[in-house]
């Protein structure tokens, strides 16, 4: 996770030497807690430093700060001087000004709702797939974009072809977690309390 640390500080303490710095650029609630399930798997690798700064582009942003707080994250400021490796983000916002190679992630319903402001009147793409947010002169703003399924990849091809040549099919870890979390699924259900099956498909 991110730390408040100089770096001569960490050289001091760390028995691990850093090799990497990681970039998680954060938007909203929604994107971190997506972000917080691909960046678990950097964790007990003292290698690699996180730093998580908030992308205060983003306009939906209620609640950010609480969750921080709750995960026990201290965002570096914006604009802060290190080199990263790598940007991690789930979001579109403010990434002209991201140096490091960025990895976008999807979030939410990211590739399946249509939000009328974020497109151009009469464009079918669902938001997220659109060249509007993907391009900066016919060029892909990330690096790599990642996708959750072959059917948003032929989407992609059709809305932004220069974007799909970055495109990664790599499936869905949200999906992966609800998997691995299937022999406590009796756990979860005592924990909501008794409720009817129409209550528990609305919690």
């Amino acid at each position: 996770m991110a730390t408040s640390w100089g770096d001569g500080e960490r050289s001091r303490f760390e028995s691990v030497r850093l090799q990497r710095r990681v970039l998680v650029v954060v938007d909203n609630v929604v994107a971190m807690t997506r972000l917080l399930d691909v960046v678990d798997l950097f964790e007990g690798d003292f290698r690699v430093a996180l730093d998580f700064v908030w992308n205060t582009d983003d306009p939906q942003s209620n609640g950010l700060a609480e969750l921080f707080a709750a995960k026990g994250v201290f965002p570096v400021k914006a604009g802060l001087s290190r080199e990263y490796e790598l940007a991690i983000t789930a979001g579109h916002s403010g990434l002209l000004d991201v140096r490091p190679p960025i990895l976008s992630l999807p979030h939410g319903i990211r590739y399946t709702k249509i939000v009328p402001e974020a497109r151009k009147p009469g464009s079918p793409e669902a938001f997220g797939l659109s060249p509007e947010l993907l391009l900066a002169d016919g060029r892909p703003i990330p690096s790599a974009i990642v996708l959750t399924h072959d059917e948003q990849l032929a989407r992609l091809r059709a809305s932004a072809p220069q974007a799909a040549e970055v495109a990664v099919v790599t499936g869905d870890p949200c999906y992966d977690r609800l998997r691995a979390s299937i022999p406590w699924r009796l756990r979860y259900r005592l924990a909501l309390g008794p409720v009817s099956e129409v209550d528990l498909g609305l919690r």
